[in-house]
C-alpha cells in the first residue's frame, strides 16, 4: 500500500514541477525577446516625477515599446523594481528587450542636454534657452533666480 501511496504522490509534484519550467521558460523568452528586432526608430519616453508604476508602463505601451503590459507587470515584480523607476525622459528603441528597458528605467539612465549659457546672458535669456530645451518652466526659472532664499541655497 505504501509503493501506491507513493506514486500517487509523483504526479501532482511532477505536474507541478513541468508547469514551473513552462512558466519560467515563457517569463525568459519574453523578458530577453525584443518587441520589434528589426526597429530602428528611437522612442522617446517621457515619464514624470510622482508617475505610479502602472502609469509608467502605459506610457511604455502606448510608446511600442512593450506588446504584452501583464507580462511585463510580472517581470518588474520578479524583479522587485516596480518602486525603483525613475523620473525623466528616456531614449529607446522596440529592438530592446523588456528586461533591457527595466534595467534602462532602474538606473535612470535619461537624455542629457548640452547647453551653452554665454556670460553675458541675462536671466530672461538663459530662461528663453533652457525652456527651448523643455527643461524649465521660463516663468517659474526667473521666480526661484529672484528669489534670495533659493539662491543662498544652492551654495
Amino acid at each position: 500500500m505504501r509503493t501506491r501511496n507513493r506514486k500517487h504522490g509523483r504526479g501532482p509534484a511532477l505536474l507541478f514541477t513541468a508547469l514551473l519550467f513552462i512558466i519560467l521558460a515563457v517569463g525568459a523568452y519574453y523578458a530577453l525577446s525584443p518587441t520589434d528586432r528589426g526597429s530602428k526608430q528611437v522612442v522617446t519616453v517621457d515619464i514624470p516625477r510622482g508617475t505610479s508604476f502602472l502609469k509608467s508602463v502605459d506610457l511604455l505601451e502606448d510608446a511600442g515599446l512593450i506588446k504584452h503590459k501583464y507580462l511585463f507587470y510580472a517581470l518588474v515584480i520578479a524583479r522587485n523594481a516596480q518602486g525603483h523607476i525613475r523620473a525623466g525622459e528616456y531614449e529607446m528603441s522596440a529592438s530592446m528587450s523588456p528586461l533591457d528597458i527595466i534595467n534602462k528605467l532602474v538606473k535612470g539612465d535619461i537624455l542629457s542636454y548640452q547647453v551653452t549659457i554665454p556670460e553675458d546672458f541675462t536671466v530672461m535669456e538663459i530662461a528663453e534657452r533652457l525652456a527651448s530645451y523643455k527643461l524649465v518652466d521660463e516663468k517659474a526659472f526667473v521666480s526661484l533666480c529672484g528669489d534670495p532664499k533659493f539662491v543662498a541655497s544652492l551654495d
